[in-house]
């Protein structure tokens, strides 16, 4: 893992994290300790198709030097491919266990973006929100100064770019 510590001036070499994941996201969780995500690679790189189709999880409560075993988290199912993860905070600047995920919430194929929020550290994810049905891929979220969420992702096979803006609200309807 590569790390920043002062928003990009400088990077550091951090832990090492375990075989078949790659595209990771970190996100700083409310007790200081991070969580990465990570795109699980076990089907096609680690030969152990039963373990595929879920995102891979780690923590660390060293600022990212060590990392725990890699897990399964099996709510976020995925096709293997990149997603977005970052924390969201209801204080601008504090600290909230509240997380945001992204990523298209299949197992049969690259579709069904969704937005799911995580009220617990990302523990545990009860609020979703799909935003396309269709083909759907790389994502990227953003928590705006205003605290609505900012998306974009790929759909329609690649050929289009769509931007979304939602509020904390719609998710948790």
């Amino acid at each position: 893992v590569i790390y920043s510590d002062d928003h990009g001036s400088s990077w550091q070499l951090g832990g090492v994290l375990g075989d078949h994941s790659n595209e990771c996201q970190v996100a700083e969780r409310s007790d200081g300790s991070l969580l990465i995500n990570a795109r699980n690679h076990l089907a096609r790189s680690g030969g152990k198709p039963e373990l595929a189709k879920q995102r891979l999880i780690a923590t660390s409560t060293d600022g990212g030097l060590h990392w725990s075993e890699m897990t399964l988290d099996k709510t976020l199912i995925e096709p293997t491919c990149q997603a977005s993860l970052v924390g969201y905070s209801r204080k601008r600047g504090g600290r909230s266990s509240w997380m945001l995920f992204a990523n298209p919430a299949s197992v049969s194929g690259r579709e069904n973006m969704t937005v799911r929020l995580s009220l617990d550290d990302g523990r545990t994810w009860p609020h979703s929100r799909q935003l396309y049905e269709g083909s759907s891929a790389y994502s990227c979220l953003a928590v705006l100064p205003d605290g609505r969420i900012a998306i974009v992702y790929e759909c329609d096979s690649y050929q289009r770019i769509t931007f979304s803006i939602l509020s904390i609200d719609d998710l948790r309807r």
